[in-house]
């Protein structure tokens, strides 16, 4: 387990270790997503956006009342359907 201390002005080291492993460098940008457990997970900015918009789209599908994939492929062929003929006219 690595672990950084915090300085008087807020500011944290990265352990090499995690700098490694999200491959970061100079720059680069971190996130901080807090789950519903209030667990706090480290992540890349578009690692943290696909979790945002995960969460933005959960129970979608219940309230679309898509219950299987049959419902899904529905919807998006009637999507497709609607999105041509809106390019077309």
């Amino acid at each position: 387990m690595d672990m950084a201390t915090i300085s008087a002005n807020g500011q944290i080291t990265v352990p090499a270790d995690v700098r490694r492993a999200l491959r970061l460098g100079p720059g680069d940008k971190i996130a901080f997503v807090t789950n519903e457990l209030g667990d706090i997970t480290v992540v890349k900015p578009l690692a943290a956006a696909l979790i945002e918009a995960q969460r933005a789209f959960a129970g979608a599908a219940e309230q679309a009342q898509l219950g299987s994939e049959d419902d899904v492929d529905r919807v998006v062929a009637e999507v497709r359907a609607e999105h041509r003929g809106r390019r077309t006219a």
